[in-house]
């Protein structure tokens, strides 16, 4: 039998949503509770379906590092899409550089951190949920050869160049 993935074991301890065990911690906001990152997944989740984000999609990410950047990660990877991590730091030609490669649909930003003028759309904030264990038990680990994650680097010619992991790669690390 097939062991259960990174994102299956994540998926599983939100859906039970202790409140008192601690999934995230983070310098930067001090983390989160299984229960508060389960919340914050599905309302990331549902914003993004809204938006049309849809399995293979990939889904470009320029926020900031913490805890609402790791429950995007797991609402983008729970939908079937790929995860691609932006620098919000990037000077704008690298940005737009990226942006051009991935062609994406829609993206999300932080309020400050969204760029203009390429014609996608970005989504700032997830409005808050009651409940989230509806949309929880719909989101699901992907086929293990589906790309989680594209990842850029500027290599040797620098150029930003865009290399694909699959969830297996990421599985394995």
């Amino acid at each position: 039998p097939t062991p259960p993935s990174f994102l299956d074991i994540v998926l599983a301890r939100l859906r039970t949503g202790d409140p008192h065990r601690r999934l995230l911690d983070s310098t930067v906001d001090g983390g989160a509770t299984d229960a508060e990152v389960a919340v914050l997944v599905a309302d990331w989740a549902e914003t993004l379906h809204a938006a049309g984000v849809r399995p293979g999609d990939l889904v470009p990410v320029r926020m900031n590092r913490g805890t609402p950047f790791v429950a995007v990660m797991f609402a983008v990877l729970g939908l079937g899409a790929t995860f691609v991590p932006i620098d919000p730091l990037a000077p704008e030609a690298r940005l737009s550089d990226m942006l051009q490669q991935l062609n994406a649909r829609v993206g999300v930003a932080s309020a400050e951190g969204q760029p203009g003028g390429d014609g996608m759309r970005w989504v700032t904030a997830a409005p808050a949920s009651a409940d989230p264990s509806g949309t929880l038990a719909r989101l699901a680990a992907d086929d293990a050869e589906r790309v989680a994650f594209v990842l850029f680097t500027s290599g040797s010619t620098g150029r930003p160049k865009g290399i694909r992991l699959t969830h297996r790669n990421f599985d394995q690390y």
